[in-house]
């Protein structure tokens, strides 16, 4: 994915994927490292404006006790914790992207 915001896409040709990838976690209660960034999403094109993002790396989860992520309502919890975190990181790197393309024109 941060090839593609490096090429130019801008963060809203991604939004409903990255929507559809956000339930897909917290159905399947998926839980993804706190650190998780652009570079964990690899974004696979079946046509020229269709495609899915893929997590690559940063799934599991880091903390010693792990076992209340049994529970649905503290694995959803976590679960949007983290991607708000991981959200506001991206619109960042996607801004700062952008205004470094600007720069270079």
């Amino acid at each position: 994915m941060l090839w593609y915001l490096e090429e130019g896409f801008s963060l809203d040709f991604f939004k409903t994927r990255l929507d559809t990838l956000h339930k897909y976690l917290l159905a399947n209660r998926l839980i993804f490292n706190h650190d998780m960034y652009a570079g964990n999403l690899l974004f696979k094109r079946n046509f020229e404006s269709e495609g899915k993002l893929i997590i690559i790396d940063g799934l599991g989860d880091t903390v010693f006790i792990d076992w209340l992520n049994v529970l649905p309502s503290h694995a959803n919890n976590k679960i949007n914790r983290r991607w708000e975190l991981f959200i506001n990181r991206l619109r960042k790197r996607a801004l700062g992207i952008e205004k470094s393309l600007r720069e270079k024109q």
